[in-house]
């Protein structure tokens, strides 16, 4: 028997190394799509471990403002009725009572005054709301993240303006409420 030797027609010679060149190209994108892969799991590691930092730090920020607002109003009401309960029920020695009341008078203007100074609660407030929206966007990472098994750049780029914009807003009223409190009365002034 003869061996069929087979010639390479040209057609199928180009048709080889077109063949050989997508091969070639589809390696070179599953290379690519792996580098993106990883570049996209370390970019999504490190923002989702800054923002469980964020959530855990306005939180905290949020009970404490909240505590010392309800402290400061509840020890101003408590050393008001104190004043009025002393002065009312006249008591002997007029004279040592009133100066008592005087004193705790004295001190609630302290403290009413140091809640006013501080002014507790719109922090307060606006560190609850970015605790809320912070919880809000972890839910929507671990989502994605049981959801997909990569997520694609672009989404985490998203993500991350997402988280920025929310540390921003949060800062910008910080500011905006320390300022106010920088600035010069304007009624004073006139």
């Amino acid at each position: 028997m003869e061996k069929n030797d087979k010639k390479i027609t040209p057609k199928e010679e180009v048709k080889a190394v077109d063949e050989k060149k997508v091969t070639e190209e589809k390696e070179e994108v599953n290379q690519v799509d792996e580098k993106k892969i990883a570049e996209g799991k370390a970019k999504l590691g490190f923002l989702i471990s800054d923002l469980n930092q964020s959530i855990k730090k306005y939180k905290r920020m949020f009970n404490s403002c909240g505590k010392l607002a309800f402290i400061l109003k509840f020890l101003g009401l408590a050393l008001s009725a104190i004043v009025t309960i002393i002065l009312g029920l006249n008591l002997e020695p007029t004279r040592v009572f009133n100066g008592i009341a005087l004193s705790i008078s004295a001190l609630t203007g302290v403290v009413s005054g140091l809640g006013a100074f501080f002014d507790f609660s719109p922090l307060s407030i606006k560190y609850k709301d970015t605790f809320d929206k912070l919880e809000m966007l972890k839910l929507k990472a671990d989502y994605l993240i049981v959801e997909n098994d990569h997520i694609p750049l672009e989404e985490i780029e998203l993500f991350r303006d997402e988280y920025l914009t929310i540390l921003e807003e949060t800062n910008q009223f910080f500011q905006s409420v320390k300022a106010d409190e920088m600035e010069p009365n304007k009624e004073e002034e006139s």
